[in-house]
């Protein structure tokens, strides 16, 4: 039987959590006692990592704060904008969500929209470990990348953007400007565009 459960979770990208157990009819207990001898480490709350396997850092920070979504420099690198794998992953959070993870200030950076402006671009993606991530798909990215260009650092931003105009069957300038006309920075968005387009 528990031959049967690690080779399940190892098919599961080496995680499970309660209620996917649950849902696969295997106990709490059973996990526990994997836990025990070894076989499972436990990672976060009803959170347990196969020992073979290395843990996903995206997974477990979106399994601690379910509404964070990855953004800025993460998302870059998400969406192989950047060569960059960012130190602290950045998320997006509802300016009234509270998660532990605030605290965690060497490993986390959030940034806060209203929930109207938090829903807009988000998608879901497999994260280098193979879990399923919610995400801003590379337009909303851009868009937030470039408010805070100063923050994140000039060439970083401007190298997605050309990253991101090289692959043209995956862009999409029209839902970049309508994104970029909601958060008022259309003409900013633009010139960078224009601008590297004639490059």
């Amino acid at each position: 039987m528990n031959e049967k459960i690690m080779r399940f979770i190892a098919d599961n990208n080496g995680m499970i959590n309660t209620e996917e157990a649950n849902k696969n009819n295997i106990s709490l207990k059973r996990l526990e006692r994997l836990e025990k001898d070894g076989e499972l480490e436990r990672v976060a709350r009803g959170l347990y990592l196969h020992k073979d396997f290395i843990l996903d850092p995206y997974y477990l920070a979106q399994y601690r704060s379910s509404k964070s979504v990855f953004s800025h420099g993460t998302a870059l690198y998400l969406h192989n904008l950047s060569d960059e794998n960012p130190i602290i992953i950045t998320m997006t959070v509802p300016t009234d969500w509270n998660t532990q993870l605030l605290k965690e200030k060497k490993l986390y950076k959030f940034y806060y929209y209203k929930e109207k402006l938090w829903e807009i671009g988000q998608e879901d993606i497999k994260s280098p470990y193979g879990h399923k991530l919610k995400i801003y798909n590379k337009e909303r990215t851009l868009c937030d990348c470039i408010i805070n260009i100063d923050e994140m650092g000039r060439d970083v931003v401007i190298n997605a953007i050309k990253e991101y105009m090289i692959n043209i069957e995956s862009m999409d300038i029209n839902k970049l400007y309508k994104y970029a006309e909601i958060f008022n920075i259309k003409e900013k968005v633009r010139t960078y565009v224009e601008v590297l387009y004639d490059i």
